[in-house]
């Protein structure tokens, strides 16, 4: 993430994705509180490891590797 930016700018993507990883950490047992009482609580077990596959999968396959590009800026 730190490469695709220019010095100027460097630090914004990354402080971006570590707050929207705190929201969602914060709103995720409200959810799954939510689901669970909704469903049965496994409902809400297997939706979480489904979302966590999802991420995996999404790591995984959608963010480049920089290794060996030059850093912009």
């Amino acid at each position: 993430m730190k490469r695709r930016c220019s010095n100027a700018a460097r630090g914004s993507p990354l402080i971006v994705l570590f707050n929207l990883g705190r929201g969602a950490s914060g709103l995720a047992p409200v959810v799954m509180t939510w689901i669970g009482a909704q469903r049965a609580p496994g409902t809400a077990i297997a939706v979480l490891s489904i979302l966590y596959i999802l991420i995996l999968v999404a790591l995984l396959t959608l963010i480049p590797e920089q290794r060996g590009v030059p850093v912009a800026g």
